[in-house]
């Protein structure tokens, strides 16, 4: 999440960070993050997954997500939103 976000040299940067996509400042502190995981479901087998692709990573906006609702849930690469 931050990596795609915040590392121009990450591979998939120019379709989050590079569109804008930020993580809220609440989530800086690590434990403001973790308390927010757990209360909304985290587990290993999942992923964060934005619920809004136009909108950041914040507590509204974000989920833990199964692979296969992930690929619901994507932009086709390239196109705008």
């Amino acid at each position: 999440m931050r990596q795609r976000c915040n590392d121009s040299n990450y591979a998939g940067w120019k379709y989050y960070g590079g569109r804008g996509v930020k993580v809220c400042a609440e989530w800086d502190d690590f434990t403001v993050f973790m308390a927010w995981a757990y209360s909304h479901g985290y587990a290993d087998h999942l992923s964060i997954d934005r619920i809004d692709g136009a909108v950041g990573y914040e507590p509204g906006n974000c989920r833990w997500a199964t692979p296969a609702e992930q690929t619901a849930n994507r932009r086709p690469w390239g196109t705008a939103r």
